[in-house]
């Protein structure tokens, strides 16, 4: 988990200074490509916040694991505060999902020639934003309910009744 956090890092520093870079010597690049450098501004930009979202994912990550922990291992922390964090964090996340679909469409539109060698993780992008930004939609309409599924609260009772479906009269 370290390694993935550092490697992470590492990679939205890495395309956030590109980004930098780019834009310092944005008119001698309008000299070299012309129009794609429109492109290219827009291909990096996503690159630069598709890492910022897998940064912002690391801390949900976290969130979840105390969660669980509260759950499941008993430990001492208040559930409601983690709950609200990652519903919170979710929302971040899905802006930001959102953003980038925005821009994915605008890098779609590009030049070709210029998209050519990213021509496939483009694809895969194109339907795993949406598919992302629903599952953390269900994610957050189930995460509201579990304050009161776990009983932060207080106490619940529930029962739990098995049926035979094969007698004739299972209750």
């Amino acid at each position: 988990w370290q390694s993935f956090n550092r490697e992470t890092e590492k990679a939205n520093r890495d395309f956030v200074f590109s980004q930098k870079i780019f834009w310092r010597f944005q008119p001698f690049f309008s000299l070299l490509f012309g129009e794609q450098n429109r492109d290219v501004a827009e291909f990096v930009g996503l690159a630069a916040d598709l890492s910022e979202i897998l940064k912002s994912s690391q801390r949900i990550f976290q969130s979840a694991q105390t969660l669980n922990a509260i759950v499941f291992q008993n430990k001492v922390a208040d559930p409601k505060a983690e709950v609200e964090t990652l519903l919170v964090d979710l929302n971040e996340i899905e802006s930001q999902l959102a953003f980038s679909q925005l821009k994915l469409e605008q890098v779609k539109k590009a030049d070709p020639r210029l998209l050519k060698t990213f021509q496939s993780e483009i694809q895969k992008l194109s339907t795993q934003i949406p598919d992302l930004r629903q599952k953390i939609f269900f994610t957050r309409k189930i995460l509201s309910l579990v304050p009161d599924l776990l009983a932060f609260d207080g106490k619940k009772s529930y029962l739990v009744l098995l049926q035979n479906n094969m007698e004739l009269r299972p209750t």
